[in-house]
């Protein structure tokens, strides 16, 4: 009888207590199920529009990357689905993977959604680089660039529905296009304040996966974060054959060498950023671009097939040929800030610029041959002693000369093709 009583008792006990749960109040719903309800039914977004925050490029929301700060301030992840890479101040490429995020502020019992572009040039003391602040329901635009934590320069009001709109460019997959200056989106937005040091710090990129570089992707190959203490920059990721030649190259005994390291090794005011390229024509092995007519920070982009199977070799030539551009640009720059830009002709004889394909380039006639030439022959036999003369020529004429033999097409062939010289392992 008593253990009958107290298993009652028990029951009773048990029965009680879970009345008493099932009449506790209902949990508030989940902070980001409610904010991602909300943001939808204010902007209209659908998650299959991937252009949606910008026109240029392809994102998506990732809502399960956030970081809730407070109670009415909440961050959450915008993935990068293309290769975009926004310009530095000093004109380098930065890349915007991990670096685009959704700030969502509730003020007056309304959440406004604001979309933060971080352009990092230096994070070691305080953050130094742009940042952009774009009132999604708005389009209304911020940008401001800092030093050290420190707003130096800012550009208020840049409205979408001017007839007079400030445009931010950068590189979308390759090619040149226009990263902010949309239309505006119908609805109301509290305009609230442009993004600063503490919102980066909030999200915290670095943790997320780091800056990127280059022009890398969310979920895609990036390349690594150009540093701004180098001048020959590798930015050639996943080519470790073609980042072996081109470490190479500075150290070499000749004057191709010799020249490129004058002008941009140990040099902070030239750069030089070597870097793989998806928009490349197939029977194109690269093209330097001088970026702005000083020409302080070039780039020279490559196919990436042809990195993959050409000879070691034929690298070699095609990084000379291309410095080699670069090179010829700063001084005839430099001869003309001086004064003494009809000197270009005496130092370099036979040389001159010309328009190829809207690139500026620097061609040489076979006619005219001169010694920078067999300047660049020599360059490219001291990357291989046992190259022959005959076949160093060739591969320095290819693309520079307009009429080469068919022996000497059909060795840069063989050379482009990996089946003749020093294969990439």
């Amino acid at each position: 009888m008593k253990i009958n009583l107290l298993f009652c008792l028990l029951l009773l006990v048990f029965v009680s207590c879970k009345n008493e749960d099932s009449m506790l109040p209902d949990s508030p719903p989940n902070t980001i199920e409610a904010l991602q309800a909300d943001f939808e039914k204010q902007t209209g977004y659908h998650s299959k529009d991937s252009n949606f925050l910008f026109q240029s490029f392809k994102t998506s929301i990732n809502w399960e990357k956030n970081k809730i700060i407070s109670d009415d301030t909440v961050y959450v992840k915008v993935n990068v689905l293309d290769n975009v890479a926004l310009l530095s101040a000093d004109s380098r490429q930065i890349s915007i993977s991990n670096m685009v995020w959704i700030r969502a502020i509730k003020a007056k019992d309304a959440w406004a959604y604001t979309l933060l572009t971080f352009v990092p040039e230096n994070t070691q003391s305080g953050y130094t680089g742009t940042i952009m602040t774009k009132s999604i329901l708005s389009g209304d635009q911020f940008k401001a660039y800092y030093v050290d934590g420190k707003l130096v320069q800012q550009s208020n009001g840049l409205k979408a529905s001017s007839t007079d709109r400030k445009c931010t460019y950068g590189i979308v997959n390759g090619e040149v296009n226009v990263i902010s200056c949309d239309p505006p989106r119908s609805g109301s937005d509290y305009p609230g304040q442009g993004g600063g040091p503490i919102d980066y710090d909030s999200v915290d990129p670095m943790e997320n996966g780091g800056a990127g570089g280059g022009s890398g992707g969310d979920g895609a190959e990036g390349e690594s974060t150009t540093n701004p203490d180098q001048e020959i920059i590798d930015d050639l990721e996943g080519y470790p054959c073609a980042q072996a030649v081109l470490a190479k190259l500075p150290n070499l005994e000749n004057k191709i060498s010799t020249w490129l390291n004058s002008v941009f090794k140990n040099n902070a005011n030239n750069s030089l950023t070597f870097r793989v390229s998806t928009n490349i024509k197939p029977e194109v092995d690269g093209f330097w671009n001088y970026n702005n007519p000083s020409g302080k920070a070039q780039t020279i982009s490559l196919n990436g097939q042809m990195l993959s199977k050409a000879s070691q070799e034929y690298i070699a030539a095609t990084f000379f040929h291309e410095a080699l551009h670069g090179y010829l640009h700063n001084e005839k720059v430099r001869l003309e800030e001086e004064g003494k830009g009809s000197q270009f002709g005496i130092l370099y004889p036979g040389w001159s610029a010309t328009d190829v394909l809207v690139e500026n380039r620097y061609v040489i006639e076979h006619s005219t041959m001169a010694t920078s030439l067999k300047d660049l022959a020599d360059a490219i036999k001291s990357f291989n002693p046992s190259m022959s003369n005959a076949d160093a020529l060739a591969l320095a004429k290819a693309g520079i000369v307009s009429n080469m033999t068919q022996a000497e097409i059909d060795l840069n062939l063989r050379h482009r093709n990996g089946n003749e010289g020093t294969k990439c392992n």
